[in-house]
């Protein structure tokens, strides 16, 4: 038994247990099927209580683990979290980007004739001059995805910052380039 469910009651009640003439100051429950009706001990039948409860007694193996496994979700039902299949080809036949693969087809996934899959990463010499230039600065290949952009210009930056390099020219022009760089892969600045 917890400390809250032992809690001290009025000493007005005498103690349950036959041939005890303490006050019963502590209930306790009278069976684990009936855990709502209770039982006032004294502390020295309530410690003895307390010894020999088992909540499980005469149960099997199986019926235990099956009540434990309830007890995870406090013996309510429950569903699965993922959403139906049909949720992703709505949202990826509508242009919506599944970034966070919350349509269960994975992070922006198309969907083709076989189910989701990834489109193929462009190819170097398919890219625009200036597409090629802003990977340059970076210093990153054509298959590199957003993520993968956003970390090498947090790189980049810390490289060339003016506080860490003392304010020179160089790193000054170097940060503008990186900086230029990442805001074209991204899209940022462009309306």
């Amino acid at each position: 038994m917890s400390r809250r469910s032992a809690r001290k009651e009025p000493a007005s009640r005498p103690c349950s247990r036959s041939g005890c003439d303490r006050p019963g100051e502590y209930r306790a429950p009278l069976a684990p099927d009936r855990t709502g009706s209770f039982q006032y001990l004294c502390l020295e039948h309530v410690r003895e209580f307390n010894r020999s409860w088992n909540f499980f007694e005469g149960w099997s193996k199986e019926a235990i683990e099956a009540w434990q496994h309830a007890d995870l979700s406090w013996h309510r039902p429950t569903w699965p979290a993922s959403p139906p299949h049909h949720l992703h080809r709505v949202w990826t036949g509508d242009g919506v980007r599944d970034v966070f693969g919350v349509a269960g087809g994975g992070a922006c996934a198309a969907v083709g004739a076989a189910g989701p899959s990834r489109p193929a990463p462009p190819r170097l010499e398919a890219m625009s001059a200036t597409e090629r230039k802003a990977r340059s600065i970076l210093d990153i290949g054509p298959d590199a995805d957003e993520a993968a952009i956003r970390r090498r210009f947090k790189k980049a930056v810390k490289a060339c910052h003016p506080d860490i390099n003392g304010g020179g020219g160089k790193a000054n022009g170097r940060l503008r380039d990186v900086i230029w760089a990442y805001q074209h892969l991204t899209g940022a600045g462009h309306d």
